[in-house]
């Protein structure tokens, strides 16, 4: 008898806890973004034999985003969350610019903040800041002068123990000679490991998707 509860706790002891998932839809996202050129262009390709002429250039862009709202979970003993997220980065970019279109790489870092209010049966919070390595991939093309369709993904490792991801598509358009109104779908979603609360450690698995309205700056 001693040998099989002995067995059962040892059983109950390696079962990996099931992760909080939510899921939050309609979110809006306020967003601001300075693009500071570092000077000259630093190459052009090629010249003469090339179909598609490119301009190579660098930069920092410098970001701040946010949102709030609340997530829908099913859990059996999470029934909701309402959460805030700021999150602000400054990046080293590399930008490849042809006639009609350009592709940007960028590396950095950034800082966020989420709080969460997780209600229930045993109602808890969970604020949390990191510090974080950001890689940024962008696409665009530019079916006139002064409109840009475009697609984003920028991963954040947040130190030591969560990430997040943030994934753009849509539309930017020229107002001015350095001003640039922005609007698109984004998805925010987020991980974190061994999230204390009343009922044992847990992960988390958020997502929130919604609308990114902001204005970029080129300085």
């Amino acid at each position: 008898m001693r040998g099989l509860v002995v067995a059962i706790a040892l059983l109950a002891g390696c079962q990996v806890p099931v992760p909080i998932e939510g899921r939050h839809v309609g979110a809006v996202f306020p967003t601001a973004r300075i693009d500071l050129p570092l000077g000259a262009e630093v190459g052009s390709l090629p010249a003469e034999s090339t179909v598609l002429p490119v301009d190579i250039s660098t930069g920092i862009e410098v970001s701040v985003t946010g949102a709030s709202g609340e997530f829908a979970i099913d859990d059996a003993f999470v029934d909701d969350a309402e959460y805030r997220m700021v999150a602000a980065s400054i990046l080293g970019e590399i930008r490849i610019q042809g006639e009609s279109f350009d592709l940007a790489v960028a590396l950095g870092s950034g800082v966020d903040r989420v709080d969460f209010e997780f209600g229930g049966a045993q109602p808890f919070t969970h604020d949390d800041g990191h510090f974080a390595l950001v890689m940024g991939i962008e696409g665009a093309f530019r079916p006139t002068g002064d409109v840009r369709l475009f697609a984003r993904i920028e991963p954040w490792l947040d130190l030591p123990e969560a990430s997040s991801l943030f994934f753009d598509l849509g539309v930017s358009w020229d107002v001015g000679a350095a001003a640039r109104v922005v609007t698109a779908y984004r998805l925010w979603a987020y991980a974190e490991d061994a999230v204390g609360s009343p009922f044992g450690a847990r992960d988390l698995d958020l997502e929130a998707h919604g609308i990114l309205l902001g204005m970029e700056l080129r300085l």
